[in-house]
């Protein structure tokens, strides 16, 4: 994952040292638990978010935190850069000031190897190049952004020892990528609590017995029918037209679906795709993992 950075001045921002904390990290993530006592699962997948952020497109640096200040220099797109601090909003990097919504918290990556297959894998890289055979060089197929999920079916070491991966983009469409771009998903067994969701104000809250566990900002249309709406089936990976791998997709018996985002980091907002609600990648995998097939989604 190589960094990538444009033209900048530093100035007096090197002087300057920040140590992003834990609870600012997964705000940025649209994240906020609300009980000491997690369950094990949330506590697993909240522990494995990172303190980095990929550059979603690219991302103009501020001297300070003001649309109105100097413009202290670029990243470039999927560019990689530790997050220092974060308030109000935006996001303090090594050469400055970005906006939150312009940069996707990343997961940290494990050294685990792909070993078994077929197997449920997410990119860890800033994005998976998806090709028509194993080869640097071959086509372009598909471009899935950072915490997308995919099947991988099939394994083939190339003729310099590099792992490659073939995965499944649809029933009739399959291609290779590298190894080393994604990571297993780890299993996580399953909990013997019932857990439901409740969605309100563009917020999505997980809940035991009646008692909030954790909230997630979500990007939702403000048409989505009210009521109780029922899971009735889980895809870790989902493909369309427009994206692969889309992550932790939940479909319900009301026509209403959640799952994860890696191409936006703007929730608490209107999406404007009917009955979709779109989740952090941190969040929808949260998510994914307690809300088994019968749970129910409230909307109020």
């Amino acid at each position: 994952m190589e960094k990538q950075l444009s033209q900048y001045h530093a100035g007096s921002s090197e002087s300057m040292t920040f140590q992003v904390s834990r609870r600012d990290f997964l705000k940025i993530a649209g994240i906020t638990t609300t009980l000491a006592a997690m369950p094990t699962a949330i506590s697993a997948i909240l522990a494995s978010a990172g303190t980095h952020g990929r550059m979603l497109h690219l991302t103009d640096l501020y001297e300070r935190p003001a649309l109105d200040a100097k413009i202290a220099g670029q990243y470039l797109p999927d560019s990689i850069q530790p997050i220092l601090a974060y308030r109000d909003g935006w996001v303090r990097l090594r050469h400055g000031f970005a906006p939150e919504t312009n940069i996707q918290p990343m997961l940290t990556a494990r050294t685990t190897r792909v070993d078994r297959i077929p197997a449920v894998v997410e990119v860890i890289a800033p994005y998976a190049a998806v090709r028509r055979w194993c080869a640097a060089d071959a086509p372009l197929v598909a471009r899935p952004g950072h915490g997308a999920v995919l099947e991988a079916v099939s394994a083939l070491d190339d003729r310099y020892g590099d792992r490659w991966l073939q995965v499944a983009l649809s029933e009739a469409s399959n291609g290779w990528i590298q190894a080393q771009q994604v990571q297993p998903v780890e299993p996580i067994p399953a909990s013997r609590q019932a857990y439901h969701a409740r969605i309100e104000n563009h917020r999505l809250t997980l809940l035991s017995e009646n008692h909030d566990i954790a909230q997630f900002a979500l990007a939702c249309p403000p048409d989505i029918p009210t009521g109780e709406h029922r899971v009735i089936q889980r895809i870790p990976a989902f493909h369309r037209a427009d994206y692969s791998g889309i992550p932790w997709r939940l479909e319900t018996n009301r026509g209403l679906v959640v799952h994860g985002a890696y191409w936006h980091n703007q929730f608490a907002c209107r999406n404007s795709e009917s009955m979709t609600a779109e989740l952090s990648v941190i969040a929808a995998r949260s998510v994914y993992m307690l809300l088994s097939e019968g749970s129910s989604i409230f909307v109020g």
